[in-house]
């Protein structure tokens, strides 16, 4: 699971839900939408496979590059065109739901989801029935030392 949000008080969150879960899912985090995307960037480069139970979420509003924009340049990448890709925002904003969806996104939560909620976006995500759910997997994700910067 990837989770990209430049709040690192909000990534403790995710993790602290996520073990409530019991659900065994290694967490990649990043505080930076730019850096998030350099990772997406380097990983498509690699040609390394993504793992079919790879979840991404995003926060919408963060400097540099926003959730919509990091949106856009992951489903750039064939290899995460169907990969789940949720977005996460302090405000339910209508406009952004839409946004989200209009981009590709598989579903849009304000922050945070209830344990049975994340429990619930888990196990859809898992299965590989999340195209497009309404809620808000265990091969590991690539870890960024393994996917060296190649200048490519």
């Amino acid at each position: 699971m990837i989770v990209v949000d430049d709040d690192p008080d909000d990534l403790f969150v995710f993790q602290w839900i996520l073990k409530k879960t019991g659900v065994p899912v290694e967490i990649v985090p990043f505080t930076s939408s730019v850096e998030a995307a350099d990772f997406f960037s380097r990983v498509a480069r690699s040609r390394l496979p993504c793992p079919e139970d790879t979840i991404i979420f995003s926060d919408v509003k963060m400097p540099g590059l926003t959730g919509f924009d990091l949106l856009q340049q992951i489903r750039a990448h064939p290899e995460f065109r169907t990969t789940p890709v949720f977005m996460i925002s302090g405000a339910n904003e209508p406009l952004d739901r839409d946004q989200s969806h209009q981009l590709g996104a598989n579903g849009y939560f304000q922050k945070f989801p209830t344990v049975t909620e994340f429990t619930e976006l888990l196990r859809i995500g898992s299965s590989g029935q999340s195209r497009h759910c309404n809620l808000p997997t265990n091969t590991p994700f690539p870890r960024r030392e393994d996917v060296a910067d190649t200048g490519r």
